[in-house]
């Protein structure tokens, strides 16, 4: 059992595992991305990668500012720590084993490799941060060190996210998504001989043409050059899981085109009779 350095305190042993978490979840969401299947071990939580860098930030803040400024003499948990260390060395034995296992069942993939690789890198790191908190007496030096190596980590992450999910698309995918729920919105309500609903997309104009309602849409993401570059990941598929075809009461209405630019959907307009109320007239559909 690894012997915790008494210059680092329950609450730097706390947010230093945390940010080791975090930054070992946003490797295995790389390498599922990567190999597009379902690879993650065991005890690894979450689906998102900028939520898991958020995280790092803060718990590398406040493991350094706890680091620094003594806490260990008010806040270490000898005991609590200990449980600590003896839960991420199960964590690491369990994924190890899974590994080791999948091997001898002839059931090992090419991402095994790397998830071992990043248990691996996970102990290097922890141990690093304990023998460095252990044997550098000066402190101004040893902050000035494990603020390196918590930065190289979060640069990392920063890198490994901007490259499997960056926030361009997301903010293209969030726009796209706007836009087909108001398409849907727009034939719902034309089908039904109803009127356009308000507050539609800004990238969605109706209009008529020889007795047809024509949707003109737009998408931003460019869904064909992603797919090419092997960049629309499955946690970016995730984000925008819809499918293109378009449904009334279980009838086939229309399909959407997933691809950047302007695009057109027309939409039989239903029968109507009206009503011979003098004071109020309705459409109703036959």
């Amino acid at each position: 059992m690894f012997k915790f350095s008494e210059k680092f305190s329950f609450l730097s042993t706390f947010c230093c595992l945390y940010f080791l978490y975090n930054f070992c979840s946003i490797l295995c969401f790389c390498v599922e991305d990567h190999f597009d299947a379902y690879v993650r071990p065991f005890f690894v939580f979450g689906d998102d990668y900028w939520s898991a860098v958020g995280k790092m930030f803060c718990c590398g803040v406040f493991a350094i500012f706890f680091q620094k400024s003594g806490t260990v003499k008010f806040l270490h948990t000898n005991i609590l720590s200990q449980i600590m260390c003896l839960f991420f060395i199960f964590v690491v034995i369990v994924h190890i084993s899974q590994i080791i296992g999948n091997y001898f069942n002839v059931s090992e993939t090419s991402s095994d490799r790397w998830i071992l690789g990043i248990n691996i890198l996970a102990i290097i790191i922890y141990a690093s941060i304990l023998y460095i908190s252990e044997t550098i007496e000066n402190v101004k030096k040893r902050t000035y060190i494990l603020i390196g190596i918590f930065g190289a980590c979060f640069a990392t992450a920063c890198a490994m996210a901007s490259h499997y999910m960056p926030r361009s698309v997301l903010k293209t995918l969030s726009q796209d998504k706007e836009t087909l729920l108001s398409v849907r919105k727009a034939v719902n309500a034309l089908k039904a001989g109803l009127e356009i609903p308000s507050g539609l997309s800004n990238n969605v104009k109706v209009r008529d043409e020889n007795g047809k309602r024509i949707i003109t849409y737009q998408f931003e993401t460019d869904f064909e050059g992603l797919k090419e570059k092997s960049k629309f990941t499955k946690r970016l598929r995730k984000r925008f899981n819809f499918t293109p075809d378009l449904f009334k009461e279980g009838e086939q209405v229309g399909t959407v085109l997933f691809k950047k630019g302007t695009h057109i959907l027309d939409v039989p307009l239903p029968k109507t009779t009206y009503s011979p109320s003098k004071n109020f007239s309705h459409p109703q559909v036959r």
